[in-house]
């Protein structure tokens, strides 16, 4: 979209992109890890649902490409999210939630984390996030 801005970065070893629209305020991010099952999806795939997030959330949108199996098994992707999570975490941003699927345990503007396991579209009411819950487990929880 012609408001959105997708500037390629490297976060913790691993090619990333900052997508942001033009009103994203400069201080505070979200973390978004693609839905795929940690074994498709990409920056390319979801570039423009990270662009929508930031629009929403008007925020910043760190968009990591984390590795992928079967070429890199568990916990690969995992430790990739943990890195990038603990990068924000480095940078001065706050832990406020997590953000899955189509619900939400807080307000997406006070969540750095925000993922996805299903298609949004589907009718079935579920949890969501299953990209973002094991990194929640390993790293908020853990707190």
């Amino acid at each position: 979209a012609a408001d959105v801005t997708c500037t390629p970065c490297e976060v913790a070893g691993r090619p990333a992109a900052w997508v942001a629209a033009d009103d994203a305020r400069r201080e505070g991010a979200l973390l978004y890890l693609h839905g795929g099952g940690y074994c498709v999806g990409s920056i390319a795939s979801h570039r423009g649902l990270a662009g929508d997030l930031s629009r929403a959330v008007g925020r910043r949108v760190l968009l990591l490409d984390y590795r992928l199996a079967p070429e890199h098994p568990f916990p690969a992707a995992l430790d990739d999210a943990t890195a990038a999570y603990r990068h924000l975490l480095d940078g001065g941003h706050q832990v406020g939630g997590v953000v899955g699927g189509r619900r939400q345990e807080r307000r997406p503007r006070e969540a750095p984390v925000g993922g996805q396991s299903r298609r949004g579209d589907q009718e079935e009411d579920h949890r969501g996030g299953g990209s973002i819950f094991p990194l929640a487990r390993r790293e908020v929880v853990s707190e």
